[in-house]
């Protein structure tokens, strides 16, 4: 009689990042400070900003834009105990450095997925399909932080984007 071993892939479903509207950019990266107010997702007008637990250890991010080269900032929020403060930490900064022609309808509004990518600050593994055949995403250590912000900024502000987020 002789033992096998079987390996099982666990699936892991993506989620979007903001559920009932598209957030929209910023002009500008948004200065984030320690706070004692607990981030929060924002659809102001021109606010540009999604928040959502952390995954366990690493996650991917498949962003979502109408039109432009939004970036987008991955911010991690550690909660200090000791004097009640979110403290925040660049991990990663992604453009979308051009977009796919095809629209995928997102909380009502035509959005467009990154064909490329280009890494700004931090460490991100992009994986940024040739040509316009499949969307670009980027993999984030999320590091054990208890948030994670995604932070949309372009030159124009207002432009509609969101995320698809999934464990790793």
């Amino acid at each position: 009689m002789s033992n096998h071993v079987m390996l099982a892939t666990i699936v892991r479903n993506s989620y979007l990042g903001s559920k009932t509207a598209n957030v929209t950019t910023s002009s500008s990266a948004t200065s984030k400070v320690a706070t004692s107010t607990r981030p929060a997702t924002s659809t102001t007008t021109n606010a540009g900003s999604i928040v959502f637990g952390s995954t366990c250890n690493y996650m991917k991010i498949h962003p979502w834009a109408a039109s432009g080269t939004p970036t987008v900032r991955v911010i991690g929020w550690a909660y200090c105990t000791d004097i009640s403060l979110w403290i925040p930490h660049l991990i990663a900064e992604v453009t979308m450095a051009s977009l796919r022609s095809a629209t995928t309808n997102i909380n009502g509004t035509d959005l467009k997925a990154a064909a490329t990518l280009t890494k700004g600050a931090g460490d991100a593994k992009l994986f940024a399909p040739s040509g316009d055949n499949a969307d670009a995403y980027f993999v984030v250590d999320s590091q054990g932080f208890e948030l994670v912000e995604l932070h949309f900024h372009a030159a124009s502000a207002g432009v509609a984007v969101n995320a698809h987020i999934g464990d790793m």
